[in-house]
């Protein structure tokens, strides 16, 4: 296969080709090459994380404007080719997703290290603590992702992200009133954000306030009516509450949402 593969190139475009015809052979060589490595880490899968984005990592090098980089694999190949500088270019949205992207592949020391190293050269930003701190909830360790939060909120307390973010890490850790102020001031921050509301009607879910938790998920479902979690949530709550034609509304628009569930 390599020689026809050769072949072709001196074919279409001439071993002593100058100009156009030499730069289109040198582009298909390096495709050729970086595909080697991406049909190894594909190969792989999800066996040996490591040894996946070290050959991810070496394709990237070749050619990073590979279709695979470029396609929909992009979010997953992000979080596992990172590097401290290349995640300082994303947006803290972007970065969330990055970071899910890692824990989807089953390797989320992808994005830790360098989430930990961004942090340790600058040690006054948010985007690598609120980075760590989402990384390590996402992973069911709330207790490790406090300190990070608290310090991308003493770096930026304008971010609602910060505040909804913390608050659910002290609601798992058992500081009750803790969560709910930093919920409560999230919802106060942008009271068009379905998702606080519907972080904020969780909470109030799970304190045994069904006055409020249903109001806030109501205002979520209202500024998000796609969004199914709510309306799961809110249904729930509603039967509770023996409202019984209510909770099936929201379930039937959810089932036509979400026919999986």
């Amino acid at each position: 296969l390599a020689g026809h593969r050769d072949s072709m190139l001196d074919h279409l475009t001439g071993v002593g080709a100058t100009g156009p015809a030499a730069s289109f052979r040198a582009d298909l060589e390096r495709m050729n090459a970086a595909n080697e490595h991406v049909l190894q880490a594909a190969i792989l899968r999800y066996d040996d994380p490591q040894r996946r984005r070290q050959e991810l990592r070496a394709a990237n090098e070749i050619a990073p404007d590979h279709p695979f980089f470029i396609l929909g694999a992009r979010m997953a190949a992000a979080a596992l080719l990172a590097s401290p500088g290349q995640l300082t270019r994303y947006g803290l949205g972007e970065l969330e997703r990055i970071l899910g992207a890692a824990v989807q592949q089953g390797d989320p020391g992808a994005a830790q290290e360098p989430l930990r190293e961004w942090a340790k050269r600058e040690p006054e930003s948010a985007g690598p603590q609120l980075g760590l701190g989402l990384l390590l909830l996402r992973t069911g360790q709330p207790g490790d992702a406090v300190p990070h939060l608290e310090k991308a909120l003493a770096a930026r307390p304008e971010l609602v992200d910060v505040h909804l973010a913390l608050g659910t890490a002290y609601l798992l850790t058992n500081r009750r009133a803790d969560g709910m102020r930093q919920l409560e001031t999230a919802v106060g921050m942008d009271p068009r954000s379905a998702v606080a509301h519907e972080v904020l009607g969780t909470a109030y879910d799970v304190a045994g306030d069904d006055a409020r938790a249903i109001e806030h998920l109501a205002d979520a479902v209202a500024l998000d009516p796609k969004r199914v979690s709510a309306r799961i949530e809110l249904a729930s709550l509603l039967l509770r509450q023996r409202r019984t034609s209510e909770a099936l509304a929201h379930l039937r628009v959810a089932v036509q949402l979400m026919p999986e569930i």
